[in-house]
């Protein structure tokens, strides 16, 4: 299916200033340490992950984030652009396990490849039936537990952006949901609920929800490299 994140991040310019023109304004770096703060804090939540998948890994930011913890990592995006500029901040790094391109919502690994999935600003761009998709494959994939951002309906920046998109006529491709619906979407698509940050709601326009796989998986968390699916 075609939605314009698709094909936005592609653009080789947007890659290669995106953080630059998101993360260097004071707003920006206050967002950006938010973000990694509360990432870190659920990353601690989830039982020794050795290896992850990072998608869409964007240029690399919470694959830092990975790393910094020692895990192996894999980072995937269907952007070939945004995947270059990861490549050139951690592709000589060890425990980067490699980069594949591909769609969220058919991943080329096979079921229980991945301890831990993080996906961060990835939902709020999706239709929600790609969005089905897309968290039944992270359910797939991973066999412990997934760390899934969405975008909150009811937060201020919301309302604002609502706001501008009526007076100003701006079509956007932008899909917040309310907490209530974001349980109901990972909760009948494989996985379930542990935590959701910030306890605050109405001030941040991020969810950050920890999910944990709700069947057993393998006993060996952790052996063996993610393998392509045949």
């Amino acid at each position: 299916m075609k939605y314009p994140a698709r094909k936005t991040y592609q653009d080789k310019d947007i890659a290669q200033e995106y953080e630059s023109k998101r993360f260097t304004s004071y707003l920006g770096r206050r967002g950006d340490r938010y973000e990694r703060k509360t990432f870190q804090e659920l990353v601690s939540d989830v039982d020794h992950p050795k290896m992850c998948l990072d998608i869409p890994c964007g240029t690399g930011r919470f694959s830092s984030e990975l790393l910094s913890h020692g895990f192996e990592v894999v980072g995937a995006d269907i952007s070939r652009e945004m995947i270059r500029q990861a490549e050139v901040k951690h592709g000589k790094h060890s425990n980067v396990m490699g980069f594949v391109i591909c769609e969220i919502e058919n991943l080329p690994f096979k079921d229980w490849s991945f301890d831990l999935v993080s996906c961060v600003r990835l939902m709020g761009h999706l239709p929600p039936s790609v969005k089905e998709h897309a968290i039944r494959e992270i359910a797939r994939v991973t066999k412990n537990a997934a760390i899934i951002t969405f975008y909150n309906q009811k937060s201020v920046m919301s309302l604002l952006r609502r706001f501008a998109r009526f007076t100003r006529r701006i079509s956007l491709s932008w899909f917040p949901e309310t907490e209530r619906e974001q349980i109901h979407s990972i909760e009948k698509n494989g996985l379930k609920v542990k935590k959701i940050l910030p306890r605050f709601r109405f001030f941040k326009e991020t969810f950050f929800v920890l999910a944990s796989k709700q069947c057993d998986g393998p006993s060996n968390s952790g052996g063996e490299n993610a393998s392509e699916r045949n």
